[in-house]
């Protein structure tokens, strides 16, 4: 699965209409949960969570509100679960560049990817964390700890990087990887907090050039 495909929904085919209740097969009809979860990922990231009903989740999903408490729990569990999908495969695609590129050319490509991503996505989503986080942390605990609980994984991520390279000669003994890190994830924050606006690419490119001036 590739994160950036949620952007255009290049996943989300049709789903298969079944599900089982209770464990018991009968008149329900079974469906894939990979792409459930990537449809109702998507309808929060467009609308938000108070945007979203069940209702709507069902109609969009294609199942019945039973079927979907039994696969999922309530509406509040199943947005977890695709803030976990969508942090997940984000995290993902870091630790993959990040372990097969030098720190330059792994940072580049990560910060472009999501230039082009914004440049593509005509709706102007942004990112579903950052929504989520404008919306429900102030309220809701398990939202707040999941972001924190990515932020502090995707500093990790970085950090780790960070420390290999300066490790093996391939950065300078003078830079501090805990603070590169910082300012990396927090550049791309602000990358995708910039795709909200519509932004043109040439600004987004700025941001990007002189970030990966300090590699």
């Amino acid at each position: 699965m590739v994160f950036f495909d949620f952007l255009n929904g290049n996943r989300i085919d049709g789903i298969l209409q079944t599900i089982y209740g209770d464990g018991i097969m009968a008149r329900h009809k079974e469906f894939d949960p990979d792409e459930v979860l990537d449809r109702a990922m998507l309808m929060f990231w467009e609308n938000g969570y108070a945007n979203t009903s069940v209702q709507n989740l069902a109609h969009t999903l294609r199942i019945g509100k039973g079927s979907l408490y039994n696969a999922f729990g309530n509406k509040h569990a199943l947005f977890l679960k695709t803030l976990d999908r969508y942090a997940e495969t984000g995290i993902a695609m870091c630790e993959k560049l990040l372990a097969q590129y030098p720190p330059r050319i792994a940072v580049g490509r990560i910060l472009r990817r999501i230039v082009n991503d914004a440049m593509e996505d005509k709706k102007c989503r942004g990112c579903f964390i950052i929504n989520a986080s404008a919306e429900k942390v102030a309220n809701d605990p398990a939202v707040a700890d999941r972001i924190l609980r990515n932020h502090q994984r995707q500093l990790a991520c970085f950090s780790d990087a960070f420390q290999r390279a300066v490790t093996h000669g391939l950065m300078s003994p003078e830079h501090d990887p805990r603070a590169l890190a910082l300012f990396f994830v927090n550049t791309m924050k602000g990358l995708r907090i910039m795709a909200r606006m519509g932004p043109r690419r040439k600004d987004l490119q700025a941001v990007v050039d002189t970030a990966l001036k300090l590699l």
